[in-house]
């Protein structure tokens, strides 16, 4: 199993908390209430989680509780507001010109506004002075028009926490930036433009204002606009032109920005359906549509109509922005009120809205909450709102100062350019260059970063012979942390100067990450050209980074810090390590570091025999789908992970191929033994990895008593040393000789391959069996010598061993982490028993103290010494941890679930005092019907007669005698068994049941719970089987297993 399907992050994460509103103020003074239900007060995150409007907020995609794995009780770091038709008082063209007081005493605002209409239709240089001097002021961008008091009510609103750092009108669009105190001095507007869109491209009732903020070394951007209004295609046209043009006169602030918000009053309509011969609906008819809709409150529908998500669809709008889904009532038009009521002379339409988009390829922006403001009642429009969550980038670490990273763009071809202008499609004279992102990074000559040109095609494509080369100093965080490579297609004009045909972001920190640890990386690179806003073209290449000197084997995210004065303590590359690709506790290091010193010898066996082509395995592609594979792909994986591990943290570890491979490919390789040849080791060993063609038989024993033969030799040494030898048996389990098993049978073979296993357990060995099969016969074998051999530790697939992890100990979230410290051998004790068996409280404390308590942090209490205690330390411990991809659950979870963690010890409290399980009304209303199974366990009848009698009072209900529940029975079984049940004599048999939680079936939904008892039920008809059954059995037994396979098959066909 390759790894969890591919999911949004979670942590009580570090990051941005951005919030963003947007309101059409419709020329009134916002009322103090208005404005107290639209911007939360002080910044403060839990006055927007707290206020959300029911069935509107939570983001498409985002599941409830979402926002726990964020500070939700802080303050936003960053807040954007974006007003339109902001001038109180003032409507059309009036504030169009920015102006309010401009006229003379001799004539009123209408014959002034007459006039500048009559000005308008005349040719630029036509018009009157009054005009030009309106127009001077709108060019210039002033203040003007009467805006002072919303700007003191929002700053009033916003509160003394934050600082003010951009306040710009242009017209009657106005934008507030405001960002935390504690964050001022970091931050920085480095980008203030704006651009009108209203009559003659000059007027400012339309148009937009562009602001570009520096946090650090993030850059964000905000666009607020205000676009064409009115109903219909020509209208919808001049919108997107509109946008086009709000983001070329602005300077294209969303192409070179990390992360871009574009919001304001959009203007775009519910394009309803037109009729049956093609043509858009009567005006009357469209909106007696319209008014139906909202009474059926089908926002589904009105948002398939909804002309911006159109434009999205076909990229002709703000290409790679997302906005979710609204389901709540459209924000126009309606009646300027509390709640939400149309006026019904406009179909009502989700005019107001709020897209975003990430340049960055290791973080997004994530939308948290999304909602219209019903109590806002000064507008015709309902403003919408939206917190988004920005995460921290992943820690960088770089190499030395000559670092330098040569990158090549060859291959090059561009394909449907569309320039700015051009008479003909292929009258284009184009060439491409590339450059940095800050372009101080560069070292190359600009000469080595331009093409030549290629005329009359709008199809270009060089030669290979043709490169971009640029060297790019790796050596100063500040300006590689997100630093960006612009790849740009540019026509070349004979007269005037060259123009931008489109440009294409990619995200150069991301390609130096993963560049190292290769001799050489290479990509293929498809990618738009864009131009405000709409793709323009598209260029194809391929791109190669190689690091020059000594950056070669030193990885910025991987800098090996066991070397001498590489800066950093062993400790430290562990954290790093465990937490940016497992998400582990950092305080997991000292609990591993204690395993690894006390390792000795690290390898692994990896068995490469034709049995490994069996198609049996499913791993989840990059879309989480689940495909069919064979053993051999999952083998893969996993060795490849581990070899980078092991490069990694500099771990010496031999990698043994069971068969020869043939063809002159080594039998065996190394990673993580020399620090100066690691990274060309591991590099070696993918492309050896990936070359092998599994062949042969599965002679495991011969090399296991081969490897117990070398062990022995040095067994003295290691004991007095306190060390062991760790190996790792990557296997599809079964024995399986060359000609076919003719020599000997299969069941001989298995029993030589456990003996050889025992054999080695008496030695100062820790023995990890990887099983790649998912053969249930296989996987009972091998599971029953997890719990029965010492140092043996049996792991199937993750989805597989997470089912095993959850039958027995459901409160802990068995992460991917956790899978593979348990696949390198770096578990313990507490680990390593997770899939065996109920952990008791006390196994249950040392492994949370091994998960989450460093050396100088707050100790956690016994549970036995103090239960509300511990469950109160772990409560605050979790707040502050990740949440984990949970494979059962198909989600991130908590590491622990305290509920049931609660309600096991609450059960075993009970048994232990004999109590019966209790359960109030109120509980029984809350309890699902797949919990309720798992929660009421039967109860022994006072004085059973005969094992007939107690086996029918586990089987069925007293009251009814109808059969009890699958999940019941299954948590119940280990009840009829001795010594619990006198009736029936002990037998050795019964240790090698597995017991399952009474938790284990407590489940969220069906779903969850039938792949529960699937699972469970396999392995039950596995040990129930009468060929698997001991052959001496005395009556009593025979009819005790013979009952349980008829109820348990029984139950199962009533269940699934």
């Amino acid at each position: 199993m390759a790894s969890p399907p591919p999911t949004s992050s979670g942590k009580t994460r570090k990051g941005l908390r951005i919030f963003v509103g947007t309101a059409n103020l419709g020329n009134s003074q916002v009322d103090g209430e208005s404005m107290e239900s639209w911007l939360p007060r002080h910044g403060k995150v839990h006055n927007l989680l707290n206020s959300r409007v029911k069935s509107s907020s939570i983001c498409d995609g985002v599941s409830k509780g979402r926002w726990n794995d964020i500070d939700c009780h802080g303050k936003v770091e960053i807040i954007a507001i974006g007003t339109q038709e902001s001038v109180p008082g003032a409507s059309g063209l009036f504030t169009a010109t920015g102006i309010t007081s401009k006229f003379t005493g001799n004539e009123t605002k209408n014959e002034h506004i007459a006039k500048a209409i009559g000005n308008i239709g005349k040719p630029l240089d036509g018009l009157s002075n009054r005009v030009n001097d309106v127009l001077s002021h709108v060019a210039k961008g002033e203040q003007i028009g009467g805006t002072s008091q919303l700007k003191q009510s929002i700053v009033d609103q916003v509160g003394g926490d934050y600082c003010l750092l951009n306040d710009f009108q242009r017209g009657e669009i106005c934008f507030y930036l405001f960002v935390r105190q504690d964050l001022a001095a970091i931050s920085k507007v480095t980008h203030v433009r704006a651009e009108n869109c209203g009559f003659g491209s000059v007027l400012a009732n339309k148009g937009g204002i562009a602001v570009i903020l520096t946090v650090g070394s993030t850059r964000l951007s905000f666009v607020n606009c205000h676009l064409n209004a009115n109903e219909g295609q020509d209208h919808y046209e001049a919108r997107l032109q509109n946008m086009t043009q709000v983001l070329e006169g602005t300077g294209e602030p969303t192409l070179t920005a990390h992360h871009a918000f574009v919001f304001g009053d959009l203007n775009f309509r519910i394009a309803l359906p037109g009729n049956s011969k093609g043509g858009p609906l009567p005006k009357e008819e469209a909106e007696l549509v319209g008014q139906n809709l909202v009474a059926r409150k089908d926002w589904a529908l009105l948002n398939r109509h909804d002309e911006l998500r159109k434009a999205l669809e076909e990229k002709q709008i703000l290409s790679g922005f997302s906005t979710p889904a609204c389901p709540f009532p459209p924000t126009y038009k309606v009646e300027r009120k509390k709640g939400v009521a149309y006026t019904y002379t406009r179909i009502p339409s989700y005019t107001d809205r709020i897209l975003f988009k990430s340049n960055e390829v290791t973080r997004k922006i994530e939308p948290i909450v999304y909602e219209p403001v019903p109590q806002f009642c000064t507008s015709d429009h309902k403003p919408i709102r939206g917190l988004f969550f920005l995460p921290n980038r992943p820690h960088l670490l770089l190499p030395d100062d000559r670092a330098v990273l040569a990158v090549t763009l060859s291959r090059i071809c561009c394909k449907s350019l569309v320039p700015a202008s051009s008479l003909l499609h292929y009258d284009i004279h184009s060439y491409v260059k590339a450059s940095c992102l800050p372009s101080d990074l560069e070292l190359s000559p600009h000469e080595a970063r331009r093409t030549s040109t290629i005329r009359n095609t709008d199809r270009p494509s060089w030669p290979k012979a043709v490169e971009l080369k640029m060297r790019v100093r790796v050596h100063d965080k500040d300006k590689i942390e997100g630093a960006l490579l612009v790849i740009e297609s540019r026509k070349e004009n004979l007269v005037e100067a060259d123009s931008s045909v489109g440009t294409g972001i990619l995200d150069l920190e991301h390609i130096i990450r993963k560049s190292f640890g290769t001799p050489r990386w290479s990509s293929a690179i498809e990618e738009p050209l864009l131009r405000g806003g709409i793709q323009c073209g598209k260029i194809f290449c391929k791109m190669t980074a190689e690091w020059e000197g000594s950056a070669r084997t030193t990885s910025p995210d991987k800098s090996r810090k066991n070397s001498p004065g590489s800066g950093e303590t062993t400790e430290q590359v562990y954290a790093s390590f465990f937490s940016s690709q497992l998400d582990l506790p950092s305080s997991l290091v000292i609990p591993i570091l204690a395993t690894n010193r006390m390792c000795d010898t690290r390898v692994w066996l990896i068995e490469n025999s034709s049995s490994m082509l069996v198609k049996d395995v499913f791993l989840y592609d990059s879309n989480g789908h689940k495909i069919r594979q064979s053993r051999w792909v999952e083998v893969l994986e996993c060795v490849e992970f581990h070899a980078k591990m092991s490069n990694h943290l500099r771990i010496c570890t031999k990698f043994q191929l069971l068969n020869n491979p043939g063809r002159q490919i080594p039998q065996e390789f190394e990673v993580g033994k020399s620090s100066r040849s690691s990274d060309r080791d591991f590099a070696e060993a993918q492309t050896l990895m990936r070359s092998i063609k599994p062949r042969g038989g599965t002679d495991l024993v011969r090399y296991l008593n081969h490897f117990r033969s070398i062990v022995e030799h040095d067994a003295q040494r290691l004991n007095a040393a306190g060390k062991f030898v760790n190996l790792v048996v990557c296997t599809q389990g079964l024995a399986a000789s060359d000609d076919g098993g003719a020599s000997r049978s299969q069941a001989l073979r298995d029993s030589e391959v456990r003996q050889s296993l025992y054999e080695l357990t008496k030695l100062p060995v820790r023995i990890t069996l990887r099983l790649c099969t998912d053969n249930e016969e296989t996987l009972r074998m091998y599971n029953q010598l997890d719990g029965r051999l010492d140092y043996v530790d049996v792991l199937d697939d993750y989805e597989g061993e997470s089912r095993e992890v959850y039958l027995s100990n459901p409160w802990l979230t068995y992460s991917i982490g956790l899978h593979r410290l348990r696949e390198a051998g770096l578990g313990w004790d507490q680990l390593d028993r997770i899939d065996e068996a109920p952990l008791p409280f006390s196994d249950i404390h040392r492994l949370c103290c091994k998960l989450f308590v460093s050396k100088d942090g707050p100790r956690l209490r016994n549970p036995h010494e103090d239960w509300d205690c511990f469950i109160k330390d772990l409560k605050r411990i979790l707040q502050s941890e990740k949440l984990q991809y949970n494979s059962v659950k198909k989600k991130r979870t908590p590491w622990i679930d305290l509920r049931k963690l609660e309600s096991i010890y609450r059960h075993s409290q009970r048994k232990k005092h004999g109590k019966p399980e209790q359960h109030n009304a109120e509980s029984k209303t809350k309890r699902t019907a797949c919990s309720k199974a798992a929660k009421t366990f039967p109860q022994a009848p006072p004085s059973p007669q005969t094992l007939q009698d107690l086996l029918a009072h586990w089987s069925h209900q007293p009251t009814n005698k109808t059969l009890r529940p699958l999940a019941e029975l299954l948590i119940t079984t280990p009840d009829t068994f001795p010594p619990t049940n006198k009736f029936i004599e002990p037998l050795q048999y019964f240790s090698k049941w597995k017991v399952i939680s009474s938790e284990a079936f407590n489940c969220e939904s069906e779903d969850e719970l039938k792949g529960l008892l699937k699972h469970a039920m396999r392995k039950v008809k596995l040990f129930l089987h009468p060929d698997k059954l001991p052959k001496e059995l005395t009556e009593n037994q025979s009819l005790l297993f013979t009952t349980l396979w008829d109820v348990l098959t029984q139950a199962e066909e009533a269940a699934l």
